[in-house]
């Protein structure tokens, strides 16, 4: 672990007040918990249980030190005092001389007009937290001071240059963090290769599929019509549906309709007027609704796709579309027309491939590890619950595709 003061920071708020208690001397439980109640202007209150843990914390890191006091203990108990050890105090200096940096950034007249800065620094602060943890530790606290007072500058100077500089350091900024992981790549050996490529080579496609998935689920529900049905299926055409996010909708006042949303199909705008029924109507699952096409208004009703799939438009007359136009909405619109089957099938095979994969890639990982029994066991555990993970996941991410 380092001892560089710099490393460790930022501090939490609890540390901070705990170290900063003890720099005016030796103190014991009681009287740490009065000071950073005290300092915080009871703000900050700790309770016993987080104290001591934070102070077994400290000890461990070697920021504090435990002496026995000099008064005699009363009624047989044992009582302590904690200071700071020589390393606490760098660490409390380095801490007060980082929020001191701050505190002038965030004194200048530039930063009391704008919130851009402080909203930056957490982007460039989250982006950091993000490198590997060697790096982090190391060049963290330092990266962050000096990019706060370039900020500084900059803001001082001329705030149209400003977005080219974000633009410039968090480019930077990404091109590190690709670089650090690729040298850590680098360092793994070949058996730990192949398990992070496999892990990669699944579950960047799945996530990629995922997107494909939930554009053309039902949907939003926040609109007033989650899809589109044209057509019936004892028609020579069949039935075609489109996801409601296909469609452009925003709120309308015409004829008392709540949302107008239109679609092109075929070259043609169709548009669709719809509201739902209210909560004191005993219909609420329906509405009320009218498509207009081709200069033609044509029957509309909202009905039920699925047993929880509520606010379909049904259009039972396809908009006089030919058997080959309605094929190529089809071949247009494939996930929706795919049928149960799919994704069914996609709730049995994703879980189970997704555990197998990571019971492979635990195995991989730590195949050197020498107790391989209890390597085995928390690999099955760790595919078991991803199993359970990934099971809600698929049933969420394809609702609306089957009963």
């Amino acid at each position: 672990m380092s001892t560089t003061p710099l490393s460790h920071l930022p501090l939490t708020e609890a540390t901070f007040l705990i170290l900063l208690s003890l720099a005016a001397g030796p103190s014991h439980g009681y009287a740490i918990l009065k000071d950073v109640q005290q300092l915080s202007d009871g703000r900050v209150q700790l309770s016993t249980g987080t104290l001591y843990g934070s102070l077994k914390r400290l000890l461990e890191a070697g920021w504090i030190l435990r002496v026995e006091a000099d008064a005699p203990a009363e009624q047989g108990r044992v009582t302590h005092t904690y200071e700071l050890s020589g390393l606490g105090r760098q660490v409390l200096r380095a801490e007060q001389e980082r929020m001191q940096g701050l505190a002038e950034l965030a004194g200048a007249g530039w930063l009391r007009r704008r919130n851009e800065p402080r909203t930056i620094m957490r982007a460039y602060a989250f982006l950091l937290r993000l490198h590997p943890r060697a790096f982090r530790n190391t060049f963290g606290p330092e990266m962050q001071t000096v990019f706060a007072r370039l900020l500084h500058e900059i803001a001082a100077q001329q705030t149209s240059r400003l977005l080219w500089f974000c633009l410039h350091e968090f480019a930077g900024l990404l091109g590190s963090l690709i670089r650090e992981y690729w040298e850590l790549t680098m360092h793994l050996n070949v058996r730990r290769r192949i398990a992070l490529g496999g892990l990669l080579s699944y579950a960047l496609p799945l996530i990629g599929l995922s997107f494909v998935v939930y554009h053309s689920s039902p949907g939003p529900f926040y609109q007033e019509i989650l899809g589109l049905s044209l057509g019936r299926h004892d028609q020579p055409g069949g039935q075609v549906y489109i996801s409601g996010r296909q469609l452009d909708c925003a709120p309308t006042t015409i004829d008392d309709f709540a949302e107008r949303c239109t679609l092109e199909i075929a070259g043609t705008t169709l548009e669709l007027l719809a509201r739902r029924n209210g909560p004191e109507s005993l219909m609420q699952l329906g509405g009320t609704c009218r498509a207009s096409y081709g200069g033609e208004t044509w029957p509309c009703r909202i009905g039920s796709r699925h047993i929880h799939v509520h606010w379909f438009a049904y259009l039972s007359d396809p908009l006089g579309l030919s058997v080959a136009e309605l094929e190529a909405l089809r071949r247009q619109y494939p996930l929706e027309n795919s049928g149960e089957q799919p994704f069914l099938l996609s709730i049995l095979i994703v879980p189970l491939s997704s555990a197998v994969i990571i019971a492979g890639v635990m195995i991989l990982w730590f195949w050197s590890h020498r107790r391989r029994f209890q390597l085995i066991a928390a690999s099955a555990l760790a595919a078991a619950m991803t199993w359970f993970f990934m099971v809600i996941l698929t049933l969420s991410v394809t609702n609306g595709f089957w009963d």
